[in-house]
């Protein structure tokens, strides 16, 4: 059955619906490196570069203002560039002065730590901050841009112009023009300074003079030293001494130096010649000249006619340089000596040489202006960087980069706007089908097209490395059809393929080769047409894939000779439909050597198969190894072996419909399968992907763990199958994929919107950050704009070709772009000894199939070293071993060695080679020497314990290796002696010597491992009282190398003595090891605890009703669950109170009322309920008393009684009075009158009144009495008068019936006692006038209140003797006593006996009698403890009394008791958390201060320390920085070390031990300490002029533990840094195995030679603790304490207290004269003139001003 046209196959091919909306891109879309377009530049110019190694961004510094980034940002003399050109706004320090030289220390752990050293003539560096001092220096952390402190220069107006950091060393050299290193040390203009500290380390022997050093270059262990000082070029020994064996002398200044891998140093500067040797014999040299080790001069001599202020090596040996020239003057060398050349080529700035000082043409920057800079990136790619505006033709602001072979890194043309597609309007998916990227940036493309503007260009074309077209042969072939593969040769030739059948009208059977100069390669092309049907096979039609295979042999131009692969689909295929049965094969394959020539055994082998094996075409390919791979259009992947048969190590695969359009190979070995078909994957879980990509092992096992799947979304909404046609995979590992899709879903069920490319991780995972937006097609209906192609260039750049006519919204994106796509350094290595060579390779550049090392003594003619392996789980290749020995061919010459890699193509078949090549230089080596070994220590462990390093040594210095006797006792791994199980094994220790040593003598060991101790713990378990026990367990604690219970047999057993009604309390678990056993294991049985805790209970209770004061008590019913009595609380003792279960009404309003059950021995407490309760006011009447009179006498006085007093209350109770009033008058009438009541100005908190008429009687004028009731009164009331008279007028005689209750005198009644008596009025008339009758009245005397006194009670202690309590009740009568809890104290009268540890409640009672009512009880609780001994409190400070100049106090020490501490506190600040172990610091106020701490234990028990320490500001200071204050130490005896103020004495004294003096000598002291284990306290104390200052220093001594010390700051201080590098020491090595906290965040500081840091941020003001913790030898937590109080800066505060005051003043005034040298702290604190609105405004000098205002704010005349 004939195939069908082309368009059918390309529907079925490339078909999809068109696209949604577009979304913004996140991508860079740059290609070249264009820092003129991205930000704007300004100023003097570029001085320095620097490129950080782990992701290549730029590091600029100068003089300019660079403005930039989005949104816009300023940066002034320093910036970093990200490696498209555009601005890193992450990086914003700018330094107020140029950057001269910039060095990157590069932490190859954590890369976020590393840091950039600059070097300049600034003083101060703007920060987001504010300004920050620093002197010519600054170093800076790469990962969040922190200024770190490091401020090593302290000369004036220093000037850093070189520095270079030594491999593998902590320091930096600096050279420029200063003096003096951290104040002490001098220089000149060259030094040598730590890293870590800023101090010092070589200063050359005084360094130079007479100018500064611009430069600086290491030559063999030697530094070299150029500049304008005397001489210009000097030499040193690695010892820093001047080199006694360099004579060569510039005859002016030396700018640039650069040491080749011969060891040659090449000069460059301003100089005409140089002076060479003793005798200073003068050779004529232009600026530029090469010497060897020895001073020597050599013949190169290109003479650039200007200065050369730079040189950088590139690895081939090519020499790039920079400077103020414009042409030079000996571009060529012939016969070895060089001639000038007429005219002088023009090389403006910037030039390229070749190792022998000839001119290299292909390297012309053309620079406008002079070039300070120039740098060789990792990547091989050019920096030039200065003060020119323009470069190679293009805007480039002082910074230029350029591809290693010379052309500009820049935008390529938009060829893709020109490109016509076959298709004219249809939009078909193919115009660009597939590309190979040359090495050079120049690019073939081939695809369905026909034009490139107005140029034919018929389905090929050929590039130029700016991409516009190349019309150098071949020109248009006029392809008669589509190309799918491009495949390059190393000689420059290219294998063409695709579906075309003839060129130009002249048969070509779909693959064609053209030669390296474009033309035909006739022979070969024409033996492809010979590949018609014939001997079993089908003929060629279409050619899809191409895979080459190197045969080992070279053709004569030296390249290897390659067989081919071509695949495709066959000519004539023909099907039995009725027999579904293949006649002849739908699959192309062919074997072919180097000319063409068919491998008819392969073909045989091949179609031999089973037609249904491969199925359909054959559209990937891919060669592995000796073998291939090929995919088909029926989903069918296959391996064959190199002769055409069935590999039967690889499962075929038969993923289903849909084609295979590509298979790449991964670095670990791993096959990528991409393309049309669905292989659906569902996990367990129910998770499903439909893919279109998968993993397969190299046995070709589908790895289920890589899912990723693909959909395309229709405007619609309808979803259909995504499909990939290229994968490119990178260094990294990471892989591009592009086909046909807009949705993509990854193996973490992430799904987001990519537009036919994307990033996947190796294992599968979407990148976030690459999306290059809405790739558009042209047509409404059918968008085939998928990505036909992808790759990556060997710097890491992506180039993508198909059918796309806009990315991201440009349509001058289309078809075919480039951009700028990560890092991508490598470097090859020669191993010093010739025997290895190494490619190492990270980033985002390609994954190479293969990789060939050559090398040649000449770079002309080379010499293949044979195989390359990949180093596993790297992307570096490696050539060791098999006589690899490069010294063979001769050493002390340079030579070369090129490195070529092989990628495959998008489709998987032959791909792009790139290469790089490098100088090498090998010296010889010496006989073999004899060696012995020495086997280190290799004693017995316990299995369990971690590997360890013997430490052996063989006298050679090789390296030793180990194995064992018994792989199951233990192993050797490298150095290193794994412990695998117990037993005994024998360890041999060998050396088999090296090119220097013979083989050593085997050293063998005898080694016992001991089985590690198991403990088998009873788990412990916890029940309630009166419930089962639970099952028991155990657990097991002491396994080691992660193992668990596994690797035990058997079980333990288990019991205890409990039962279901034992009482709360803790029984024994007791454990037996009965059947357990293990191999590498011993058991220790541990019993654990059954705790039996107190069951829970709750309280019922119920609402309570309101009552009205005066009701009786009442029981409020509530009751526990437990049984238990219950506890009450009133609220509002005022209303209501609780008198055991009954509630007492006190007053009227409104209380809560509570009850709890605080629970038993056995029952917790019951959670407390409260309950509102409501009392309501009495009613009391109030009633006018009823009156009478005799007619026409006066009304009597109205008065007014009460009813309802209740609680034998009366009047007092009341305030104000009721208003009475009556309408009768003197001359009113007989008859009766109301006397009208109101409650007046009454008031009373429990009474509300109800006012009760009364009536006045006007009665004749005879004789009678008038006596009204007699209102009730209470015992204990005052006497009254009785209200009653005759009408007469007459007196009366009253007589009361029980004088027990009262007495009557005249009128007035006194109550003597509780009751009722009759109380008779009578009047026994005159001569004018009768008797009255008698009138009686009952007088009610009710019993009064009384009250308890009852103070609170001491707390006790079991044992205590018994006690008499003192309780008083207001009535004089005598109080009885009751107890709560008898089993904690007994009462019998008033004494109270202790009988056990608790609390219970004592009660006051009084019961009252005849004329008193009962009290009501008064409680209060007793304490009983079970101990009295108070808690222990240890304290390490300083003495009581002590004088100090130190405004900080260090309080370091334990406090602890069996109960428990419930409460520490220093000077009312809390420190409970750390009573185990603290340490507090405290600010000191100037004199006398009082220091307190207390600690309670849960006993309630207290301990109480008090100390005086004065703060004496004027006493002599004393610094002790040896040892740090709250350390550790493994050793008995401390050495302390430490300054004092000159002329002071000083004594030591050791735990309170006798004094010891120390010598001082200018002002230092030595002295040491012997310690006892545990805490130490060292005191030293300081004298001077009568006035004393003491410090302390606690140091803890663990004999055989790890040590411990916060080493700076050595003491607690106050500060007001934000930030602070915390340093310490330890004797352990183990990284991660100290653990510091800072105000609870955590941090892990890396241990390097016993030493760490850390920076960390002092976020708030107040008390900062600092706490580093590690473990000691025996899982002891070991911790060493410090203690920072920050505060904000106080203008004026010079010394630090916290205060200013006249000393403050006075140590200005010796700053303003010279006395004190001025540092940044003094200047912070004392630069305070003058005043602007009151407020300081620092000039930056200190002076007479300063010291003004600071009197003027001392008495008060200025307030700031």
């Amino acid at each position: 059955m004939k195939p069908r046209p082309l368009l059918i196959l390309l529907l079925l091919l490339f078909i999809s619906l068109c696209p949604g909306r577009a979304q913004a891109a996140v991508s860079s879309l740059r290609d070249g490196f264009d820092i003129y377009s991205s930000v704007k530049i300004s100023g003097a110019g570029i001085r320095s570069i620097a490129v950080q190694p782990w992701d290549g961004k730029v590091i600029i510094g100068g003089s300019f203002t660079l403005t930039g980034g989005t949104p816009e940002t300023t940066r002034v003399n320093l910036a970093r560039l990200n490696t498209d050109g555009t601005l890193d706004p992450s990086l914003n320090h700018n330094p107020q002065g140029s950057v001269n030289a910039i060095a990157i220390q590069w932490n190859q752990a954590d890369a976020a730590q590393s840091s950039i050293v600059i070097g300049g003539a600034f003083q101060k560096i703007a920060t987001p901050e504010g300004d920050v001092d620093r002197n010519a220096m600054a170093r800076i952390r790469s990962g969040d841009g922190t200024l770190e402190s490091f401020d090593p220069l302290t000369s004036p107006a220093a000037v850093v112009n070189a520095l270079v950091l030594p491999p593998g060393s902590s320091d930096i050299i600096v050279g420029g023009s200063f003096s003096e290193v951290s104040h002490t040390s001098p220089c000149g203009n060259i030094a040598t300074i730590s890293l870590d500290d800023g101090s010092l380390k070589s200063g050359f022997s005084g360094g130079v003079s007479g100018g500064e050093v611009f430069t600086i270059a290491l030559q063999n262990g030697k530094l070299v030293a150029g500049g304008s000082f005397t001489g210009y070029l000097a030499r040193f020994t690695s010892t820093g001494l001047p080199d006694p064996g360099f004579y060569a002398y510039p005859n002016g200044a030396v700018r640039a130096l650069a040491v080749q891998v011969d060891g040659r140093l090449v000069i460059g500067g301003e100089f005409t010649g140089i002076a060479i040797g003793a005798a200073k014999i003068f050779h004529p040299r232009e600026h530029l000249a090469r010497t060897s080790d020895n001073g020597t001069i050599d013949d190169l001599d290109p003479a650039p006619d200007g200065s050369v202020a730079a040189v950088a090596l590139q690895p081939d040996g090519k020499i790039v340089i920079g400077g103020e020239f414009t042409k030079i003057a000996k571009p060529e060398l012939a016969g070895g000596v060089f001639t000038p050349a007429l005219p002088a080529p023009a090389r403006n700035h910037a030039a390229r040489l070749n190792m022998d000082g000839s001119l290299d043409p292909g390297f012309d920057p053309n620079a406008d202006l002079k070039v300070h800079a120039a740098l060789v990136q990792l990547d091989g790619k050019i920096l030039i960087a200065g003060d020119f505006h323009n470069a190679a033709g293009r805007p480039r602001t002082k910074l230029a980069r350029f591809y290693p072979e010379g052309g500009l890194d820049d935008d390529a043309i938009a060829i893709g706007t020109t490109i016509v597609s076959l298709f004219g309007t249809e939009d078909l998916g193919a115009d660009i089908l597939t590309f190979y990227a040359h090495q050079d940036g120049s690019i073939d493309i081939g695809g369905l097209f026909s034009n490139i503007g107005d140029e034919l260009r018929a389905r090929f074309a050929r590039l130029k490395t700016d991409w516009s077209l190349d019309s150098s042969p071949p020109g248009d072939l006029n392809l008669g059809n589509g190309v799918l593969v491009i495949a390059p040769y190393l000689n420059g030739d290219l294998l063409v393929t695709g579906q075309f059948g003839d060129i130009d009208g002249v048969l070509q059977r779909s693959v064609l080769r053209l030669k390296s100069d474009g033309s035909l390669d006739a022979d070969f092309n024409s033996r492809i047409n010979l590949l018609t049907e014939g001997g079993g096979r089908p003929g060629l039609w279409v050619t899809r894939a191409v895979g080459m295979m190197p045969t080992g042999n070279t053709l004569p131009d030296q390249t290897p000779e390659m067989v081919h692969f071509i695949a495709g689909g066959s000519s004539d295929p023909e099907w039995d439909w009725e027999n579904e049965i293949e006649l002849i094969p739908r699959f192309f394959l062919a074997k072919l050597n180097h000319a063409g020539d068919l491998d008819a055994t392969f073909a045989a082998n091949v179609y031999a198969l089973p037609l249904s094996l491969i199925g359909g075409q054959i559209t990937a390919l891919m060669v592995q190894g000796d073998k291939i791979l090929v995919g088909t259009t029926q989903g069918v992947v296959l391996r064959l072996n190199a002769d055409g048969t069935k590999d039967d190590s690889f499962t075929e695969l038969q993923l289903g419909y849909g084609m295979v359009n590509t298979i790449q190979q991964t670095a670990g070995g791993k096959l990528m399968i991409a393309g049309t078909f669905t292989s659906t994957y569902t996990s367990d879980d129910g998770k499903s992907w439909n893919r279109h990509i998968i993993r397969v092992d190299d046995s070709g096992v589908i790895d289920d763990t890589f899912n990723v799947e693909t959909i395309y979304e229709t405007p619609d909404g309808w979803g259909i199958d995504g499909s990939f046609y290229a994968i490119a995979v990178q260094t990294d590992g990471n892989m591009l994929v592009s086909g046909t899709f807009n949705r993509i879903k990854d193996g973490k069920e992430t799904t987001a919107t990519r537009w036919h490319i994307a990033r996947l991780s190796p294992e599968g995972v979407l990148d976030p950050d690459f999306d290059y937006g809405f790739l558009k097609g042209t047509s409404d209906e059918y968008n085939l704009n998928m990505v036909n192609a992808v790759g990556k260039q060997l710097d890491g750049k992506l180039v993508l070709a198909g059918a796309f006519r806009s990315l991201d919204g440009d349509p001058q994106k289309r078809l075919l772009e480039r951009f700028s796509d990560g890092w991508a350094p490598q470097e090859v290595v020669v191993q010093p000894d010739g025997k290895a060579v190494r490619w190492e390779r990270r980033g985002a550049g390609p994954e190479f199939a293969r990789v060939t090392f050559e090398h040649s003594t000449n770079g002309v003619t080379w010499e293949s070293l044979g195989p390359v392996e990949r180093v596993p789980g790297t992307a570096n290749w490696e050539l060791t071993g098999n006589g690899l020995d490069l010294t063979a061919s001769g050493t002390l010459t340079n030579r070369f060695l090129r490195a070529r890699g092989y990628i495959t193509n998008h489709r998987g078949g032959a791909g792009p080679m790139v290469e790089t090549i490098r100088v090498f230089y090998l010296t010889p080596t010496a006989a073999k020497q004899p060696q012995t070994i020495d086997p280190g220590d290799i004693t017995d462990k316990t299995y369990g314990d971690l590997d360890f390093f013997p430490g052996g040594y063989a006298t050679s210095g090789l390296p030793v290796t180990y194995a064992s006797s018994d792989p199951a006792v233990a192993v050797a791994a490298g150095d290193e002696i794994r412990i695998v199980g117990a037993g005994t094994a024998t360890i041999t220790v060998s050396q088999e010597g090296d090119d220097n040593y013979e083989p050593a003598e085997d050293v063998k060991v005898s080694f016992t491992v001991a089985k590690a101790p198991l403990r088998v713990i009873a788990d412990d378990q916890y029940r309630a009282y009166l419930t089962p026990n639970p099952a028991l367990t155990a657990s097991h604690k002491g396994f080691v190398k992660g193992e668990g219970t596994s690797v035990l047999s058997g079980s333990p057993s288990l019991s205890t003595g409990a039962t279901l009604d034992s009482g709360v309390g803790t029984y024994p678990i007791v454990v037996a090891v009965n059947t357990l056993s293990a191999r590498n294991y011993r058991f220790v049985p541990v019993d654990g605890s059954l705790h039996v805790s107190k069951s829970g209970q709750s309280i019922i209770f119920s609402p309570i009703a309101e009552r009205t004061y005066g009701d009786p008590d009442f029981s409020l019913g509530w009751s526990s669950t437990s049984g238990l009595p219950l506890t009450y609380a009133s609220s509002a003792p005022e209303v209501a109170v609780v008198v055991g279960n009954q509630i007492r009404i006190v007053g009227a309003g409104t209380t809560t009322i509570s009850a709890w059950q605080v629970g038993d021995g056995n029952y917790d407490p019951a959670a407390a309920v409260s309950v509102p309760f409501t009392v309501a006011r009495a009613p009391l009447k109030v009633i006018a008393d009823d009156q009478a009179r005799a007619y026409l006498t006066p009304n009597p006085a109205l008065t007014a009684s009460y009813d309802g007093f209740v609680k034998g209350e009366g009047t007092s109770v009341l305030s104000g009075s009721p208003s009475l009033s009556t309408a009768a008058t003197l001359d009113s009438g007989i008859g009766e009158y109301p006397i009208a009541a109101t409650a007046g100005t009454l008031s009373a908190h429990n009474y509300r009144f109800l006012p009760v008429n009364g009536t006045l009687r006007i009665f004749k004028s005879c004789q009678e009495i008038y006596f009204p009731a007699i209102p009730e009164r209470t015992f204990g009331d005052p006497p009254f008068e009785i209200v009653a008279s005759a009408c007469s007028g007459l007196a009366l005689t009253l007589v009361s019936s029980n004088p027990e209750v009262a007495q009557v005198n005249g009128q007035v009644i006194t109550i003597t006692g509780a009751g009722s008596a009759v109380i008779t009025a009578s009047q026994l008339g005159t001569g004018d006038l009768e008797g009255a009758p008698e009138r009686s009245q009952t007088l009610v005397v009710h019993k009064s209140g009384q009250g308890v006194v009852f103070s609170s009670l001491a707390q006790k202690v079991v044992g205590d003797p018994p006690f008499t309590l003192a309780a008083t009740a207001t009535s004089g009568l005598p109080v009885s006593y009751a107890s709560s809890d008898p089993s904690v104290a007994a009462v019998s009268g008033n004494l109270v006996t202790i009988v056990g540890a608790g609390t219970c409640v004592i009660t006051a009672l009084q019961s009252g009698d005849n004329d008193f009512e009962a009290a009501l009880p008064v409680s209060q609780s007793l304490m009983v403890a079970s101990e009295g001994e108070p808690p222990a409190l240890s304290l390490s400070t300083l003495s009581g009394g002590a004088v100090t100049a130190n405004p900080v106090l260090n309080l370091m020490g334990q406090a602890s008791d069996p109960s428990g501490i419930a409460s520490l506190t220093v000077n009312g600040e809390d420190l409970t958390a750390e009573a185990a172990s603290f340490s507090s610091a405290l600010p000191l106020a100037v004199g006398a201060n009082t220091v307190t701490l207390s600690a309670l234990d849960g006993a309630g028990n207290r301990t109480t320390r008090t100390l005086s320490i004065t703060l004496d500001p004027l006493a002599p200071e004393l610094s002790v920085p040896i040892p740090p204050d709250n350390s550790v130490t493994d050793l008995p005896t401390c050495t302390l070390k430490g300054s004092v103020t000159p002329g002071s004495t000083v004594t030591l004294w050791v735990n309170g031990s006798s004094s010891q003096l120390l010598a001082v000598q200018e002002g230092s002291f030595t002295g040491s300490a012997y310690l006892v284990e545990g805490v130490n306290t060292i005191e030293l104390a300081a004298e001077l002029s009568g006035r004393s200052s003491r410090v302390k220093r606690s140091v803890t001594l663990a004999p055989g533990g790890a040590a411990l010390a916060i080493t700076e700051p050595a003491q607690d201080l106050r500060t007001e840094l934000q930030s602070l590098t915390i340093r310490g020491s330890t004797n352990l090595q183990q990284p991660g195995s100290v653990r510091l906290e800072v105000d609870g965040a955590q941090f892990i500081p890396e241990i390097s030679g016993g030493s760490f840091e850390q920076q960390v941020t002092l976020a708030h003001t107040g008390e900062i603790r600092i706490r580093a913790r590690t473990a000691g030898g025996s899982g002891e937590q070991v911790l060493a304490q410090r203690n920072l109080i920050r505060f904000e800066r106080i203008p004026g505060d010079l010394d630090g207290n916290g205060s200013i005051d006249i000393q403050d003043a006075s140590l200005l005034l010796r700053v303003s004269l010279g006395l004190i040298p001025v540092d940044f702290e003094l200047l912070a604190h004392g630069d305070l003139a003058p005043l602007v609105n009151g407020r300081p405004q620092p000039d930056g000098v200190i002076d007479v001003g300063d010291i003004l205002v600071l009197l003027r704010r001392i008495v008060g005349l200025a307030d700031f």
